[in-house]
């Protein structure tokens, strides 16, 4: 078996042997012949039959169009222009690194899109083809001239603009197939372009003459002017006449309807304006104003009415409220006291909570109230609904009492305060005691990203109730880290 498997292997080596002197002779007499020194090339395909040697450098491969090595910058021969306008991009992708740019600036020294300098190190290139796949003007391709060797690494490895820069003519040659396909995308979108430039001119040309349509269409005998007829003097009178009543009748008109102007206010009457300011906000029955002999109805209602803001909704009366206004409104006009207005059941809360907490400044930050102070809250406006005495106030709660709010140390939030309340701890003491690798394991476990190395001492003031102290270290933090 072993001897069989021996020859077998030995008639393998003999055939390729014999296949490579066959292919030799072929080329009768030599295939080294009539070289004289130029260069050829050979294509040796994978399934060749026959095993040779191609000699280098006399004799050379052919190199498919898919084979990369050392990039090159294209120049745009029709616009005479580089089409590098120095993004960086291909920068940005090297793998190695490889690429530097430099961008060109115009006599101002504006940026403009051009690269002033360019280098590549073809010394760590790894010809991964990256910056010509991420070109989005395709500006940069890669060569096939792969005969790079040089005895000094540095600076003849070090190509710059001028040496990477080559027509495009010759990336036309070495990749045929990727270029015709690359300018037949280019004139599709140029074409593209020009359609929709055609379409944007004809739609403002039809824009612009739509008017002039319109003002063509127009029959002329609705625009030329009706002639009037010429009027005999009996008619010419009648109507002076005719006129003169209308002015006579529109005057006497204004003159009926021209507000009075208010006078001026006597010294009884702007105390006694003041006195009802007064009452009213003593929530007392206003006085009964003195009659004024030359104050106008405006007036009056201005003093009886009060005066309401444009922007504030008054809420919709309930009937029981109507009947109330109704007789307090009978009882000022009577000069008698006002009655006193009863509860009303029905009122929003959005009109309980206004008249009951008093109004607060846009800039003033409420500070958050706690489950007891919530609590309490709640009862006080249940007891004014209700028309009962208000309780009595409950005192905040000190710092150092509120145990399970854990947020008020800085870095800890919501999200952090309920993992280390799951965690086991819940108050300042069990924080300030908890050790910093435990608190980082807690943190890790649940996702969440935050430094704890003044936890521990910010919990030890809470729980002491240094509030002075904790507040002046807080100040010192930046995410429960000092700065």
């Amino acid at each position: 078996m072993f001897g069989s498997g021996i020859l077998k292997g030995l008639g393998v080596t003999f055939k390729h042997l014999v296949d490579t002197f066959t292919d030799d002779v072929k080329k009768i007499p030599s295939r080294y012949a009539g070289l004289n020194g130029d260069r050829q090339f050979i294509d040796q395909p994978w399934n060749e039959e026959g095993l040779f040697t191609i000699q280098y450098p006399e004799e050379k491969r052919v190199i498919p169009e898919g084979f990369r090595f050392i990039p090159m910058l294209l120049w745009d021969t029709a616009k005479s222009e580089d089409r590098c306008t120095a993004c960086g991009i291909c920068a940005k992708v090297c793998p190695p690194q490889c690429i530097w740019i430099v961008r060109d600036k115009d006599e101002k020294g504006k940026p403009v899109t051009r690269p002033a300098e360019f280098y590549i190190d073809a010394s760590i290139c790894m010809s991964c083809g990256f910056c010509a796949e991420f070109c989005p003007f395709d500006a940069i391709k890669m060569n096939h001239d792969y005969e790079l060797a040089t005895f000094d690494r540095y600076p003849r490895l070090i190509y710059d603009k001028e040496t990477l820069t080559v027509p495009i003519e010759y990336y036309a040659r070495l990749w045929p197939a990727q270029y015709q396909e690359e300018e037949r995308v280019r004139a599709a979108e140029e074409e593209a372009k020009r359609k929709q430039a055609e379409e944007r001119a004809r739609a403002a040309a039809a824009k612009a003459a739509a008017p002039v349509a319109a003002a063509e269409a127009t029959p002329s005998a609705a625009v030329a002017p009706t002639a009037r007829p010429k009027m005999t003097p009996e008619e010419i009178e009648a109507r002076k006449a005719e006129v003169a009543a209308r002015r006579g009748g529109e005057a006497s008109a204004e003159a009926a309807v021209a507000p009075t102007a208010r006078p001026k206010m006597t010294p009884e009457e702007i105390e006694a304006r003041k006195a009802e300011v007064a009452a009213r906000r003593a929530g007392e029955p206003a006085p009964t104003p003195a009659p004024s002999i030359a104050a106008p109805v405006e007036q009056a209602s201005s003093i009886a009415a009060p005066a309401l803001s444009p922007n504030v909704t008054r809420p919709r009366m309930t009937p029981e409220e109507i009947e109330a206004r109704k007789a307090e409104v009978a009882a000022r006009r009577a000069g008698e006291p006002a009655p006193t207005p009863a509860p009303s059941i029905a009122a929003p809360v959005e009109q309980a909570s206004s008249i009951a907490a008093p109004a607060l400044s846009p800039n003033v930050t409420r500070p958050r109230m706690t489950p007891e102070e919530i609590e309490a809250r709640k009862a006080e406006v249940a007891a004014r609904r209700a028309g009962e005495p208000a309780p009595a106030p409950v005192a905040p709660t000190p710092m150092a009492a509120r145990s399970d709010e854990l947020e008020l140390i800085e870095g800890i939030g919501p999200k952090i305060g309920a993992a280390f309340r799951a965690a086991g701890i819940t108050t300042f003491k069990q924080l300030a005691a908890t050790p910093l690798e435990r608190m980082k394991e807690i943190l890790a476990a649940n996702s969440l990203r935050a430094d704890p190395s003044t936890w521990a001492e910010q919990a030890a003031l809470a729980a002491a109730g240094r509030l002075e102290e904790l507040k002046a270290l807080q100040d010192q933090l930046i995410a429960g880290r000092r700065a």
